[in-house]
């Protein structure tokens, strides 16, 4: 496997904020400046369909799949210009820790983890609950846990020692700042090899 420097960005916030939306139109974006993509997306709607139970039920072997898939398809994405994940590690240990059914020594693998530069996001956006909870029969639809979602994913940052940016905004306003962050971030690393 060639070792490349792909740029990782990473979206994290709660189920239903526009993770997904703003990384597939990030994605679009760059691959139009003629830049290579890999999305890491869709991991949870993945073993939903397989018959896994998420939210306060979900249980380890459903983390450990998640995890899996997220370290596999980074992989595959080795040699592009940019890896685009949807969620990172800070959105798998919120989960794990609102459910009585993971291991501790879960959370703590997953702190661990987040120091290792191939799964620490070099752009972090962190997105907010603004949007109301629309029924997409993945999430649970209450209000109460995605609230709590939200202040694990905000601690799990915090634990790990992230730098975030804060997403906010309509569609058109994330999207213009997204892209000029990412932009800024590819500019100044480039400056900085030279």
């Amino acid at each position: 496997m060639k070792k490349t420097n792909s740029i990782k960005i990473g979206f994290s916030g709660t189920h239903s904020t526009g993770k997904t939306t703003a990384a597939r139109e990030l994605a679009r974006r760059l691959r139009e400046d003629g830049y290579s993509c890999g999305v890491v997306s869709g991991l949870v709607r993945t073993y939903v369909a397989k018959g896994y139970v998420v939210g306060r039920e979900a249980r380890l072997e459903l983390n450990l799949a998640l995890l899996s898939s997220f370290i596999e398809r980074t992989l595959n994405y080795h040699s592009c210009d940019f890896v685009i994940w949807d969620r990172t590690l800070a959105d798998f240990w919120a989960y794990a820790r609102m459910s009585p059914k993971v291991p501790r020594e879960w959370l703590k693998l997953l702190q661990i983890m987040s120091r290792l530069p191939m799964l620490r996001p070099n752009v972090l956006f962190y997105v907010p609950i603004e949007f109301h909870l629309e029924t997409n029969g993945i999430r649970p639809q209450d209000f109460e846990y995605r609230r709590v979602a939200d202040d694990r994913i905000r601690e799990a940052i915090t634990r790990f020692k992230w730098q975030f940016m804060l997403l906010s905004g309509s569609r058109v306003e994330r999207r213009t700042f997204v892209y000029n962050c990412v932009r800024s971030h590819t500019i100044s690393a480039s400056n900085h090899k030279k």
